[in-house]
């Protein structure tokens, strides 16, 4: 049976960060990206490597206060 937590939870991780880029969320998908590769072996690492590194050039967005 499937493994809830394994491999399709990974994916599900990897494809929320892409949508949360896709979104604007660069922040939120730089987080994503990072909780995808803090495990081991997954089968996006690179990928998801090379997307991190783009997102990590990109300016953080400014704490604006109220």
């Amino acid at each position: 049976g499937p493994r809830f937590g394994g491999g399709a939870a990974a994916q599900a991780t990897y494809l929320r960060a892409l949508c949360l880029e896709a979104l604007g969320d660069n922040t939120g998908a730089r987080a994503a990206f990072e909780r995808y590769l803090s495990v081991p072996g997954r089968p996006q690492r690179e990928a998801a490597q090379r997307r991190l590194e783009q997102l990590s050039r990109l300016p953080r967005p400014k704490e604006t206060s109220p």
